[in-house]
């Protein structure tokens, strides 16, 4: 049997558990050198609208109605992504598979694992976002506006631009990905297109030898 066959059912055969799920979908938005100008620009985005709304004196009320604001895009972006994945299974033919499994990317790594690998990753990427946010709403709707941590504005303040500024970037580094979400899309489906085109090229070299 073709190894590559045996690589991809070895790889697609495991159940792997969540905290497994977690890691790798966090490893797509780990920085690096690919990535870098979505991580300072994501921060400081984070940073802007931290700043903006740590040191106002409506913070909880920004705050919460910026999370609605993002809630709704979440669940947008999420739903998008689910449908392409799904559009992308129900895409695959057997002969579209059999041909791009035996495909390797740049790093010798199959490119149907790596590309189905990418989606399960940014749908979990795209549901811890979507949780994360859901959880800190409903906490927010348990805080009265005239909340204080401290007695210190001042601490009160820095307080709560530290801890927005890690959830904007978190949330907008997640936004950024959608980037690399669509350009993969387009890779595979170009990628379908080369390989049905090749098929028809075949097909017609077959009807003009006979």
């Amino acid at each position: 049997m073709n190894t590559k066959y045996l690589k991809a059912i070895e790889e697609f055969g495991k159940v792997p558990k969540s905290k497994e799920l977690i890691k790798h979908s966090l490893n797509e938005i780990k920085p690096n050198k690919e990535n870098i100008f979505g991580t300072i620009m994501s921060a400081l985005l984070g940073a802007f609208f931290a700043l903006w709304m740590g040191f106002s004196i409506n913070t909880i009320e920004l705050f919460h109605k910026a999370l609605e604001i993002l809630l709704n895009v979440q669940l947008v972006i999420f739903g998008f992504i689910f449908s392409i994945y799904s559009i992308i299974l129900a895409f695959f033919s057997d002969d579209y598979v059999e041909k791009i499994v035996q495909v390797d990317d740049e790093s010798k790594k199959p490119f149907l694992i790596k590309i189905l690998t990418y989606y399960e990753s940014i749908l979990f990427l795209y549901f811890i976002n979507v949780s994360l946010t859901g959880v800190i709403i409903f906490l927010m709707i348990c805080v009265p506006l005239n909340f204080r941590l401290f007695s210190n504005n001042i601490v009160n303040n820095i307080t709560s631009t530290i801890l927005m500024f890690f959830y904007f970037s978190f949330s907008f580094r997640i936004f950024y990905e959608l980037k690399s979400t669509i350009y993969n899309t387009i890779m595979l489906f170009r990628s379908s297109i080369t390989y049905r085109l090749l098929s028809f090229i075949q097909k017609d070299n077959d009807n003009n030898d006979d």
